[in-house]
């Protein structure tokens, strides 16, 4: 399998385990679980994207682990991710026992959830990080059709100008759908205005219905989706764009064919983008896509423990059943594992605090309030 970083299988993208094992001395032995039951802390409610990736991976990590302990799939919802995640920092033991299931709005959380936050991303190990990428559409109303990308934008522009309030859901202002709102400021599109409080069931609907302008999806869904939404009116237009190994923003490898908002960004402007809003797309790409869902083990853990969640997780993804149960739901998008894992973490929840400044006066200027 291909490697994204520097070895990541190409497989699957949304799975997640349930946690737990007892780790061995630190003597260069696999940590055993025999007899163990393992938690996989999920930080949302059953049902969703977060909920679905850890129960996956809940019913394969346990054949693999040594020891074939039990695992359990522990839901913790509450505060966009944060409830779960203090309580993994505060309490997940550091013998491998417990894991931690991740979503977008847990790394979205840790970097612009203030005083609420009482976890530290950036010190957990990463076992496995699944990117998903995220495409944009608009209702063909406003004049797309999804053919041309460059032309789509300027009708958007238009559309803007002239309706004066253009809509997109979201859960809150630090949600997934930031990176969006970001890539429509940069790509000059006026007017595109959030609602607040919706799902992403209730977004799609929603967009389907003529309700909203606007919408965002991941690009298996786009893909899986496409014909679909088109004769719906919803079209898709445009990604924000896929992370390569060396940190540049190159297109997503589930639809090579759809431009990315950096690519149309210099055929308007006539140059490559810049400056600290193509640092903000960028570092909202890492954090939002690149990790959009993970699977942890808390600070603190053994060297056995972590080699031995290692070679576990590239059993399972190893496993037959495993890559067929996933491939549709979850396409080949590269994961990245262990080291690898790390430094898109870095990339995203270890943001520059300048650009994390711009983001938030971003936030709090065209999303708060309006």
């Amino acid at each position: 399998m291909r490697s994204h970083y520097s070895k990541l299988y190409t497989m699957a993208g949304a799975l997640v385990l349930g946690a737990g094992i007892v780790a061995a001395p630190a003597t260069g032995i696999a940590a055993d679980y025999s007899g163990k039951k393992i938690q996989v802390i999920i930080p949302t409610k059953e049902g969703g994207g977060t909920d679905k990736y850890g129960r996956i991976f809940a019913s394969f990590i346990g054949k693999y682990l040594p020891g074939k302990p039990a695992v359990l799939a522990v839901n913790k919802p509450g505060g966009g991710g944060i409830k779960g995640s203090n309580w993994f920092q505060k309490n997940a033991p550091r013998d491998g026992t417990v894991i931690m299931t991740t979503g977008g709005s847990v790394q979205t959380s840790y970097v612009f959830g203030g005083k609420k936050v009482k976890f530290d991303l950036l010190k957990w190990n990463p076992i496995v990080l699944s990117p998903f990428g995220i495409c944009l559409q608009a209702r063909k109303e406003l004049g797309v059709n999804g053919s041309d990308a460059l032309a789509d934008v300027k009708a958007l522009r238009k559309a803007g100008a002239d309706k004066g309030r253009l809509l997109m859901g979201d859960k809150n202002a630090i949600s997934s759908g930031l990176g969006s709102f970001v890539a429509f400021d940069m790509l000059g599109i006026p007017n595109v205005k959030p609602l607040f409080g919706l799902s992403t069931g209730k977004r799609r609907k929603a967009v389907v219905r003529g309700e909203l302008q606007f919408s965002q999806e991941t690009v298996i869904k786009c893909k899986q989706n496409h014909a679909k939404l088109q004769k719906q009116g919803v079209i898709t237009f445009a990604a924000l764009g896929f992370a390569k190994p060396d940190g540049t923003i190159g297109r997503d490898p589930i639809m090579p064919e759809l431009p990315h908002v950096g690519e149309i960004y210099e055929k308007l402007n006539g140059r490559k983008p810049s400056g600290m809003q193509w640092e903000a797309h960028t570092a909202l790409i890492n954090l939002i896509s690149m990790s959009n869902k993970g699977l942890w083990l808390p600070p603190g853990v053994s060297k056995d423990v972590l080699d031995t969640y290692q070679a576990t997780i590239k059993k399972v993804y190893k496993d037959k059943k495993f890559k067929k149960l996933t491939k549709k739901r979850f396409g080949n998008n590269p994961q990245s594992f262990g080291k690898d894992a790390t430094e898109v973490v870095k990339r995203g929840a270890g943001i520059k605090p300048e650009v994390k400044k711009w983001i938030l006066k971003f936030v709090k200027t065209k999303l708060v309030g309006s």
